[in-house]
């Protein structure tokens, strides 16, 4: 998957590129109309007074030209959308182009409603407990949040559902991802699947012997997947909640035999608009259903900065970097990416404020996970502090699209070398593709200013998070279940080494009607376990 030119030290080739060339159509008008009125102003005599103002104008003209649109803020979804009187509830609240902080939200489902939680995990993204009190009032409601003095809202966002014995009632909340895994499905390792759908049934008065069907539907292929899950006799009035953990058995659709077979040889269901429904039944008999939507992108959607610098909104100071030239690095699936570098005032910690400003650099269509600070660029500025944020743009099967990466700061210091003295630290090799679940001994070679190999041992940490795998103390690393990118870094003092890790699935058996499906990938280096 990678050659040559994804190693940061070899890429010499983006150094030719100019970081100030016009970004689409709309750029190239506006800077034409720009410097049109410029020339009129000037050639007036009788308006000079203006010519003041041009310095202004052209920076108000550049800004809007440079930075990533500022849309308004607005909620997307909020799931579950429904609930029982008398029930408490985890929802997940998507909001785009919205400015949560974390101490500074607050959330209004209306009357009879109390917010028990907040989590803010992104500045789109809240994870909110709720509890209904029983004698709420059904019907929708109104969606609220409030965040920084601005409110946001979705209509008809929520409703109350009353908590009646005279019917079976099923209601379903889906974990939002972007990517479904084959594994997630895997009938001999349910338990380490995750979270993917939440599942509440309400029996009436009577004993019935219930069974809940999960049915996944695809948008222009149809039924894909069925699970089942059975209950026995079930008491009235009882309230069973399970999740996609705890289902039977799953079975594939036997005419679909194409979709299974693209998701046991990727490892990864295709991208598409899927439904998710519930049915529960006695016998032939469907006493309850429900159903949601959820689009997958068959992509990852976030980009994880690794260096330089530490994230802002994690509340980590900014990181020293020695470099005139740092290599920024990152790990993400999307094909393209545009770069931006800002100056960061003193004191100053709101992202939104940094990134409303002029950028002092920008690059567009960057491909591949690092870009190498060019020579050609404004040179950095000794004890400044900057920030850097890449925007990420995808296209697949449903579509094109982008999402902004968090802030990384770092403060420029080239007098700093480290109490340590290290001259270099190196881990062997700076690429790899492993399947799934195998393991690898990374080497890593620490050396002074001097060039002597030091015998010291470096700490671990594996990006982007434990999902893509583990790491002892001495290095061997256990990749994780499910194909993706990711990261083993190596640190020591002040000195940070990476290597940038394809997943490819290992495939597992999985009965589909009469057949057995075992992936078989290309053969990639994969040593014995340590």
């Amino acid at each position: 998957m990678y050659d040559n030119n994804h190693i940061p030290l070899l890429k010499t080739k983006l150094l030719s590129k100019h970081h100030f060339k016009k970004h689409d159509k709309d750029g190239f008008f506006r800077m034409f109309f720009i410097l049109r009125f410029k020339n009129c102003l000037f050639q007036s005599e009788k308006i000079k007074a203006v010519k003041k103002l041009i310095p202004v104008f052209l920076a108000i003209s550049s800004l809007l030209y440079a930075l990533p649109g500022q849309a308004q803020g607005m909620l997307q979804s909020v799931v579950p959308s429904q609930a029982l009187q008398g029930q408490m509830v985890q929802l997940v609240i998507k909001g785009e182009n919205t400015t949560f902080q974390t101490g500074n939200v607050t959330v209004d489902l209306g009357p009879d409603i109390t917010i028990t939680q907040i989590d803010v995990r992104t500045s789109a993204t809240l994870f909110v407990s709720a509890e209904i009190a029983p004698n709420a009032q059904t019907g929708m409601r109104d969606v609220m949040v409030m965040s920084q003095g601005t409110s946001v809202f979705l209509p008809n966002g929520f409703e109350v559902l009353p908590n009646s014995a005279n019917a079976v009632v099923a209601l379903l909340e889906i974990n939002p991802v972007q990517v479904l895994y084959a594994s997630d499905f895997d009938p001999d390792n349910l338990a380490g699947a995750p979270v993917l759908f939440r599942v509440t049934v309400l029996n009436d008065q009577n004993v019935h012997t219930l069974k809940t069907y999960f049915q996944l539907f695809l948008e222009g292929e149809g039924l894909v997947l069925t699970a089942i899950k059975s209950h026995g006799e079930v008491q009235p009035s009882a309230l069973l909640t399970f999740d996609n953990r705890d289902f039977d058995e799953f079975d594939f659709n036997q005419d679909k035999r194409e979709v299974a077979a693209q998701i046991f040889s990727t490892g990864i269901l295709p991208p598409g608009r899927y439904t998710y429904r519930i049915e529960v039944r006695e016998g032939n008999n469907v006493l309850a259903e429900t159903d949601a939507q959820i689009t997958l992108l068959n992509q990852s959607g976030d980009v994880t900065l690794i260096t330089p610098g530490t994230a802002i909104d994690e509340g980590y100071a900014p990181a020293v970097e020695i470099a005139a030239q740092p290599v920024f690095q990152w790990i993400s699936s999307a094909n393209q990416f545009d770069l931006f570098l800002y100056e960061v005032a003193d004191g100053e910690r709101n992202t939104q404020a940094i990134v409303q400003q002029l950028p002092v650099f920008r690059e567009f269509n960057i491909a591949g996970n690092a870009f190498v600070y060019p020579l050609s660029a404004e040179p950095l500025q000794q004890g400044k502090t900057y920030a850097w944020q890449l925007r990420a743009y995808f296209n697949n099967a449903t579509g094109n699209g982008y999402f902004d990466s968090p802030l990384f700061w770092f403060t420029y210091n080239a007098t700093q070398t480290g109490t340590l003295l290290i001259g270099s630290i190196e881990i062997i090799p700076e690429i790899l593709d492993m399947e799934t679940n195998a393991f690898y001994r990374f080497d890593v070679i620490v050396k002074d200013i001097e060039g002597n190999i030091l015998d010291v041992k470096p700490s671990w940490t594996v990006l982007p998070d434990e999902s893509f795998g583990t790491i002892t103390a001495d290095g061997a690393f256990k990749a994780g279940k499910n194909p993706r990118m990711g990261a083993v870094q190596a640190t020591y003092g002040d000195h940070s080494t990476h290597c940038l890790i394809n997943l490819e699935f290992d495939g597992f058996e999985f009965q589909i009607l009469d057949l057995i499906f075992r992936n078989a990938t290309r053969k990639v280096y994969t040593p014995n376990a340590p």
